[in-house]
């Protein structure tokens, strides 16, 4: 994607993400944040295809792939949440997914209504869904 310079001078560029800043943007704003986050995102961005959305060169939302090339761990800084950042990172890295010759999936609780809507704003459509099988008290 070429730089974008808005009618006010910010400046948005899309690029993949720099591996030891992507793994502490991720883990500093991904909400599912743990113990072996940092080592298993440092994997996936060095294995598979990531995005990263930079505002005047600061990176503020970012998604990468799980090791199944599905899109997970989609983060945005608190401070450029709901302007849209996070939808131009997601497009942006699935159709990263498909040029490299991937189906672009993503996977979403049902039960996650702001995801849903998320996902069905940028493109996706639900193709099947599963069973939780920790709600089936095993």
């Amino acid at each position: 994607m070429p730089n974008i310079v808005s009618g006010d001078g910010v400046l948005v560029r899309v690029e993949q993400l720099d591996t030891d800043a992507g793994v502490e943007f991720i883990a500093g704003n991904w909400a599912y944040t743990g113990e072996g986050t940092r080592k298993y995102v440092r994997t996936m961005i060095e294995k598979h295809p990531s995005t990263s959305v930079y505002v005047n060169g600061q990176a503020v939302s970012e998604a990468i792939s799980h090791a199944d090339l599905l899109v997970g761990m989609l983060a945005t800084n608190p401070a450029y949440r709901n302007k849209g950042y996070a939808v131009v990172a997601m497009k942006n890295h699935l159709r990263k997914l498909a040029m490299e010759g991937y189906v672009p999936a993503s996977c979403v609780e049902s039960r996650n209504d702001a995801s849903n809507r998320f996902h069905q704003k940028v493109g996706m459509v639900v193709s099947h869904s599963t069973v939780d099988i920790n709600n089936l008290g095993f």
